[in-house]
C-alpha cells in the first residue's frame, strides 16, 4: 500500500499487468536506479532512494482501506476476509474492490503477504537465537511444508536461502537482496 503515497492515481491504473518494469515515475527515476546500483556504499543507496521518493510524496487517504490493513497487520495475517468485512463495516465485495484497486492484490493475498513480511521480520529480529522451525511457528504457518511453499511462491527461493541472502538497512522494515 505504500508506494500509493507517491503516486497520484489507484496503484491497479499504474500497474496493469505483472510488476516486471516499472516507468510511472519516468526519466528521472531510472537515472536514480542507475546511480543506486552504480553505488557501492548500501547507506548511500538507501539515501538516494530516500531523496528521490521525498519529492514524489502525496497525500493518500482510503480510510477503510488504511484500517483493514492495520487489523490484518494487528493478527499477523490470521483474520478471516468475511471477520474483517465485518470489523471495518464494509460489505465483502468493497473491500475486495477496494483492495484491489489500491493494492493490486487480493485481500487473501495481501494477509499472506503479511505472514511472509513477519517471518522475515521475526528472523532479522532474532537471528542469533532462532532457527527456521521457530520461525514458521512465529509466523503462523501450519508447518514446516506450509512455510518453505509459501516462501517459494512468493520469491521462488527456500526460506534458508532467502533468508541468508537478504540484508536489513534503515530503519523500517526494508529488506534488500543485491545480486553479485
Amino acid at each position: 500500500m505504500g508506494i500509493n503515497f507517491f503516486i497520484d492515481k489507484p496503484l491497479n491504473e499504474v500497474l496493469t499487468s505483472d510488476f516486471n518494469y516499472f516507468i510511472y515515475f519516468g526519466e528521472e527515476f531510472r537515472e536514480v536506479v542507475t546511480q543506486v546500483f552504480d553505488e557501492k556504499n548500501l547507506e548511500n543507496k538507501v539515501a538516494l532512494l530516500d531523496k528521490f521518493f521525498e519529492k514524489q510524496f502525496v497525500t493518500f487517504d482510503e480510510p477503510i482501506l488504511k484500517k483493514s490493513i492495520k487489523t490484518i497487520l494487528s493478527t499477523n495475517g490470521a483474520i478471516k476476509v468475511s471477520e474483517l468485512s465485518e470489523e471495518v463495516n464494509i460489505n465483502r465485495k468493497t473491500l475486495l474492490r477496494l483492495f484491489k484497486k489500491h493494492t493490486n492484490m487480493s485481500v487473501e493475498e495481501y494477509r499472506k503477504m503479511v505472514m511472509f513480511r513477519q517471518a522475515l521480520n521475526y528472523f532479522h529480529q532474532n537471528k542469533e537465537t532462532t532457527n527456521l522451525t521457530d520461525v514458521a511457528l512465529f509466523s503462523m504457518y501450519y508447518d514446516q511444508a506450509h512455510f518453505i511453499k509459501h516462501f517459494k511462491s512468493i520469491s521462488k527461493e527456500t526460506p534458508n536461502t532467502l533468508l541468508s541472502k537478504i540484508s536489513h538497512l534503515g530503519e523500517e522494515d526494508t529488506y534488500w537482496y543485491f545480486e553479485e
